[in-house]
């Protein structure tokens, strides 16, 4: 044995320990800068190999010339659901379409998990099958955005690069800590998307929310990297839930009944929240889609020492939110501000100014749904409008029916619930068959009808046009395209008093009356459904009326204004 490993092994049990926290504390950096040269060198690697790829890539397109691949830009978008069809798939097709239109010589690539490899037929088994069940090509994609959307793109400067394992953003791959292996394996497909088989765009557009990929980007591609957020990884509501062992669909039961577990859950979200924060900052042009949204990143983007202790809720953008509430007046709902766990001193002095992100409210189809008909209308149908996850949830809106009927009995037979949105893979045709259980069980099957997959036209056609009610039942929607199409289209927004349908869209109307309910609860959702069934036909149209008139700052037009501001920044970044 060594003479001084045996003089190490030979000292007192406490001087053994500072020296193995000694050696630890030291390792570290010694670690973190193999990695940081390791790292560099691949990226290096990667970026000289990086033309022949693009080359390869152009040539899909039919772009061969030596020259014209040299000159022409990419802009890569990374959105690995981005055949799913719900709200922040319109923000990209809606961002691509301008983009393709205002530079029809710029070049988008998608970087996706739905595309099915050409040299293989969709997977049979396995969890590649769940999340991919059918075989998906560019073209199919185009016309699914044409069909849901009618939104048009160019195939001609368009490209697809498949991201193979997409399972490993999957929460079922992660039941246990969930954000930090999503978020893990953000990074996975990042790289896949920029090595064999991808390429490394001009420009890389984040438009799912995956800010641990930036740090990756940054590094290796040497690139600008533009953010669009729809919703915070990590919030400081999520950790509100947790300190006050709140159960939820992020706080099971197990954790929320163990002191021991909160606390070790509460270190974790403090831990991941810092490193969330540290990847936000790496973006070089960071938009999200709401208030909401904007009041968290902001907080984020914050070091963290200068965190305040109250969770800052900006105003909506009326001084009020004109609602009505569960005792029928018409009130003013107030904005709490919610405490979190400290992370300053008082006696730290704050900086005027840090980084902050801007709002580009998501593109809406307000133009062609404000020419539907507000009359006449179906009182008794009541349209829910949103993918089958379990953060929309739905159980909520099939528990509203029952306590509806013991509100009112007669109303049994007359409701009808439709409950339409898509499915993304067999584990959200799993949860539609739950809630057809459900229903069955709380006896209210006979008045719920599901509508899957279906296309847009023939959800404007068949339930936008004609039911009398929108229901979205979501606990912190971040922002709620879904409530704007609702309103659009002339229905009677009934959401939850939370984050965006509360802070933007769902608000006064500029004389002040009510343009909308909320509710916190089924049985609140089922009391202001009964004072909507109980209004005059004048005071639904009124109602609709002003809804539809507050929907229209919130169309296609003004998204794409705001998008193409950012959009330039990120053009800026390039020339300097």
């Amino acid at each position: 044995m060594h003479p001084f490993l045996r003089l190490v092994l030979s000292l007192p049990p406490h001087l053994k320990l500072i020296l193995l926290l000694i050696a630890a504390f030291l390792s570290v950096p010694i670690l973190s800068s193999l990695l940081y040269i390791l790292v560099g060198a691949y990226g290096l690697r990667l970026r000289a190999t990086n033309e022949r790829r693009r080359r390869i890539a152009l040539a899909t397109i039919g772009i061969v010339d030596l020259e014209v691949v040299r000159k022409t830009r990419i802009v890569g978008f990374f959105h690995p659901y981005c055949n799913a069809g719900g709200g922040g798939e319109r923000v990209l097709w809606t961002a691509v379409a301008c983009l393709q239109r205002e530079e029809p010589d710029l070049i988008c690539v998608v970087y996706t998990g739905d595309l099915t490899a050409e040299h293989e037929d969709a997977p049979t088994t396995g969890a590649e099958h769940k999340a991919m069940p059918e075989r998906v090509t560019k073209d199919s994609m185009i016309s699914k955005v044409k069909d849901r959307f009618a939104i048009a793109l160019n195939p001609k400067t368009l490209i697809f690069v498949r991201l193979g394992s997409r399972h490993l953003v999957e929460d079922s791959t992660w039941p246990r800590f969930t954000l930090l292996g999503q978020s893990l394996g953000s990074v996975i497909l990042a790289w896949q998307g920029l090595g064999t088989g991808g390429l490394i765009p001009d420009v890389w557009i984040d438009t799912m929310g995956y800010a641990f990929t930036y740090p990756l980007i940054r590094h290796l591609g040497r690139i600008p990297v533009g953010s669009y957020t729809h919703y915070p990884t990590i919030s400081t509501d999520m950790l509100r839930r947790v300190s006050e062992r709140k159960q939820g669909h992020t706080n099971t039961s197990l954790v929320a009944s163990s002191a021991v577990l909160t606390n070790l859950k509460l270190l974790y979200y403090v831990i991941f929240a810092e490193l969330y924060s540290i990847c936000l900052r790496q973006s070089t042009v960071l938009m999200v889609n709401s208030t909401w949204t904007k009041n968290h990143i902001d907080h984020l983007l914050k070091p963290f020492g200068y965190r305040d202790d109250v969770e800052p809720e900006l105003p909506p953008n009326d001084s009020a939110v004109a609602s009505t509430t569960s005792t029928g007046t018409d009130a003013t709902t107030t904005i709490r501000k919610r405490t979190v766990p400290s992370t300053m001193s008082t006696s730290v002095p704050v900086p005027k100014r840090f980084r902050t992100s801007r709002i580009v409210y998501p593109p809406c189809d307000t133009v062609s749904l404000c020419s539907l008909p507000l009359e006449p209308r179906e009182p008794h149908m009541i349209l829910s409008l949103a993918q089958f996850r379990p953060e929309k949830d739905h159980p909520v809106q099939l528990e509203t029916l029952s306590h509806l009927f013991h509100l009112d009995p007669s109303l049994r037979s007359t409701i009808k619930l439709i409950m339409a949105g898509s499915v993304r893979h067999s584990f959200d045709q799993e949860r539609v068959e739950t809630l057809r259980e459900l229903a069955k069980n709380l006896g209210v099957e006979r008045n719920v009808e599901f509508v899957v997959n279906a296309s847009y036209d023939v959800l404007k056609r068949d339930y936008l046009a004609k039911a009398g009610t929108g229901l979205h039942t979501m606990v912190d929607e971040h922002f709620g395209i879904t409530v704007v199409e609702f309103m659009a289209a002339g229905l009677i927004p009934l959401v939850h008093a939370s984050a965006g349908p509360l802070l933007d869209i769902v608000t006064a109307s500029p004389t002040g009356q009510p343009t909308g309910f909320h509710a916190e609860s089924a049985p609140e959702f089922a009391s202001q459904l009964f004072k909507i069934l109980s209004m005059t036909e004048e005071e639904r149209k009124g109602m609709r009326e002003r809804a539809r008139e507050g929907a229209g700052k919130f169309g296609v037009g003004k998204f794409e204004e705001d998008w193409l501001v950012g959009w330039n920044e990120l053009k800026d970044s390039l020339r300097s």
